[in-house]
């Protein structure tokens, strides 16, 4: 039904009331007006917006901090989204992620096994754990800092 109708002091063409109005005619047009008795909330203005505004008032969980002063480099291709979600447990848990090797870096996580650069990397820093992403994920399954020892790539 196409008509117009005059709200307040608006004109809207094609506007058709709610269920809850009735419509007059007057000097030639219709206007639609709350029936009597109905209020108008504001727009915007709901009970479910309450409802999640209490909920928003709940302070937001620390995360865990298991590893606070480790650095990682994340070496070659991994499957699709594991490099993403190994950013997101290193950075979530309070570790660092270095966009390159460099004398910082503690862990490099690799899922292709060893490789003959390995070799290079530890000449030059000794304390280099080479280790698989499951630590990572197994860290984040569990909760809980792990050992990386049983995780390690080896030659």
């Amino acid at each position: 039904m196409q008509c117009c109708y005059t709200v307040g002091v608006g004109y809207f063409r094609g506007f058709v009331p709610p269920s809850g109005w009735r419509t007059r005619t007057g000097r030639g047009k219709e206007r639609a007006e709350p029936r009597e008795g109905l209020l108008r909330t504001p727009m915007g203005s709901t009970d479910e917006n309450t409802d999640a505004e209490a909920e928003e008032d709940k302070p937001i969980p620390e995360l865990p901090d298991f590893l606070t002063g480790k650095r990682f480099f994340l070496y070659g291709k991994f499957p699709q989204n594991e490099r993403r979600l190994l950013m997101r447990y290193i950075v979530a848990f309070n570790g660092m992620v270095e966009d390159y090797m460099s004398d910082k870096v503690q862990f490099v996580i690799t899922s292709e096994g060893w490789h003959d650069s390995f070799e290079d990397a530890l000449m030059e820093n000794g304390n280099l754990s080479f280790v698989k992403p499951t630590w990572i994920f197994s860290i984040n399954d569990r909760q809980k800092m792990l050992p990386y020892q049983p995780y390690t790539v080896v030659p």
